[in-house]
């Protein structure tokens, strides 16, 4: 894993993936990529947060609630080196550095189930989660659809 000069990493969310606001100097359709974007910060308290123009693609520090109380758990690093994690928020169930299962009650509880729930996301399984969370996390996917919310 590497760390920033802030001590700070990016993450892989485990069984999701979203469309970019920015990549090799375009972006996915927007406004779907906007409002994954704010959908998960609204989800972890980041909100309000300003972006710079043009393209409202990089934030304009400071972040008012960076720092928010949540936490991961993870238990593999994606080719980039990033962890590949459950996303949670509020106060961890066990002290930094424990052992966390992750069974379908707590995955229903994760910022990456609710991306899902909210058509804010897409499924994207690695071979390595296990067979229950991957429905989990699909059954969410195809009742955004369903509705023909967000993606």
């Amino acid at each position: 894993m590497r760390l920033t000069s802030i001590g700070s990493t990016q993450l892989r969310m485990e069984g999701i993936d979203a469309l970019e606001i920015h990549f090799a100097g375009s972006h996915q359709p927007r406004p779907l990529a906007d409002q994954g974007r704010d959908a998960l910060t609204d989800r972890l308290g980041l909100v309000p947060i300003t972006y710079r123009e043009p393209g409202r693609t990089r934030v304009r520090p400071p972040a008012v609630n960076d720092g928010q109380p949540g936490w991961i758990a993870s238990r593999s690093l994606d080719v980039h080196g990033r962890p590949v994690a459950w996303v949670f928020t509020g106060a961890p169930p066990e002290p930094d550095g424990s052992q966390v299962f992750v069974d379908d009650a707590l995955a229903v509880t994760s910022t990456n189930h609710a991306q899902l729930v909210a058509g804010a996301a897409y499924p994207l399984f690695y071979d390595t989660l296990f067979a229950s969370l991957r429905q989990v996390l699909a059954d969410a996917a195809v009742a955004a659809q369903q509705r023909k919310d967000g993606l």
